[in-house]
């Protein structure tokens, strides 16, 4: 944000304090850009097309996201993980060990020492030989009953 002119500045702070929908020619007014209505409308527009107040709005929406609105999801999931439905209950556990402790989802490191050299046909072939060797071949052919 330190790019920004002060009015641009108070400008992205006003619109993302007013919750970043619909409101910008109201942040426009807020920074001191017009009185008019209609010309805060059109200098609205403007800023947040400007690449260096996007850049500075998102900047703020991660750092302001990384805290505040962080802290309310956590609390309001805590709310959920008590609700008497199983299932919201349910989900919103989930929703919690999925990113704070152990999990139903699993990651495995596997390390790889030998790479075979053999080509595909080869490969196949030895496969078949295993599984010829490994299952015994079960007659699947049905008989009338009488």
């Amino acid at each position: 944000m330190l790019a920004l002119s002060d009015q641009q500045r108070r400008f992205v702070l006003g619109w993302l304090a007013d919750g970043g929908k619909g409101k910008a020619a109201k942040a426009a007014a807020a920074a001191g850009y017009s009185t008019h209505k209609g010309a805060n409308r059109v200098q609205a527009h403007l800023l947040l097309r400007n690449p260096k107040v996007e850049a500075a709005i998102r900047e703020e929406a991660q750092r302001h996201f990384g805290t505040t609105i962080a802290v309310k999801a956590m609390l309001r999931l805590g709310d959920l993980v008590e609700n008497d439905d199983p299932k919201v209950s349910a989900s919103a556990i989930d929703s919690v060990l999925d990113r704070v402790g152990p999990s139903r989802h699993h990651t495995q490191d596997v390390r790889v020492e030998k790479v075979d050299a053999r080509g595909t046909a080869e490969l196949l072939k030895a496969i078949e030989n295993i599984r010829q060797k490994a299952l015994p071949v079960i007659d699947t052919t049905a008989e009338t009953v009488k």
